[in-house]
């Protein structure tokens, strides 16, 4: 096994929490944790943020290949956009560690 194949087996994957509904709209995404349905506030993810939360929502992914697709919208800032929306919204519990 190639040793680029291995580092990804090893890197921690990002899904979306289970507990949170999302509806997508024009360059955004509202996510809403369920997990407290009375007190649930929408949060909004805007472009380049929403494109980062479309890709966890439709699996598991590591940290490299959200800088990877992060890197076709922001270029240079990729590495930083990706680390900011993960602090943001796991540390929020709607993104977490598979």
């Amino acid at each position: 096994m190639p040793d680029d194949a291995r580092d990804l087996d090893a890197e921690v994957r990002y899904a979306a929490s289970p507990d949170v509904a999302w509806v997508e709209g024009p360059d955004r995404v509202a996510l809403v944790d369920l997990r407290d349905p009375a007190s649930a506030t929408p949060q909004l993810c805007p472009e380049p943020a929403a494109s980062l939360w479309r890709a966890v929502a439709e699996g598991p992914k590591g940290e490299s290949q959200l800088v990877a697709l992060a890197n076709d919208v922001v270029g240079e800032q990729a590495e930083a956009l990706v680390a900011a929306f993960l602090e943001a919204l796991a540390g929020a519990g709607l993104v977490v560690a598979t």
